[in-house]
């Protein structure tokens, strides 16, 4: 009797099987950031502030930010607080440079933290550091 089985309100699913909506597609386009940081408040604050415009991977210390940064090749910038606990900022900043995998080594790596004395500024860079940002942090730096 050509009656649809589907409900009058509802729109049928014209994607084809096995394709992204475009938006899951655009989002993948962007990218990537992996957010380390002890402070989930700062993680969202700083995936609040980038969000329009990268993907964002959060992690909330050294050891799984270094895991998700070996696992994810898509992965383009490392944004990482300073002071936490196991491995801490400086000693994932070494271990990125250190490493033999190249991709990992030419990764930029952003020191996010609280500290805003020299001392704290010139280590981060020592250790590798391609730039530096205080906290509390805003949308203009």
């Amino acid at each position: 009797m050509g009656e649809s089985n589907q409900p009058a309100h509802l729109e049928p699913d014209l994607t084809p099987p096995g394709s992204a909506p475009a938006t899951d597609a655009a989002a993948q386009d962007k990218p990537r950031i992996l957010v380390i940081d002890d402070s989930r408040v700062i993680r969202r604050a700083i995936s609040k502030i980038l969000n329009a415009e990268f993907q964002i991977t959060e992690t909330e210390d050294g050891e799984a930010g270094w895991n998700a940064l070996l696992a994810d090749p898509s992965i383009q910038v490392v944004i990482s607080d300073v002071e936490m606990p196991g491995l801490d900022g400086y000693a994932l900043i070494c271990r990125i440079r250190a490493t033999e995998d190249a991709r990992v080594r030419a990764v930029p790596v952003i020191i996010i933290t609280g500290g805003q004395d020299e001392v704290t500024r010139e280590r981060a860079f020592a250790c590798g550091a391609t730039d530096f940002i205080t906290k509390p942090i805003d949308g203009v730096q």
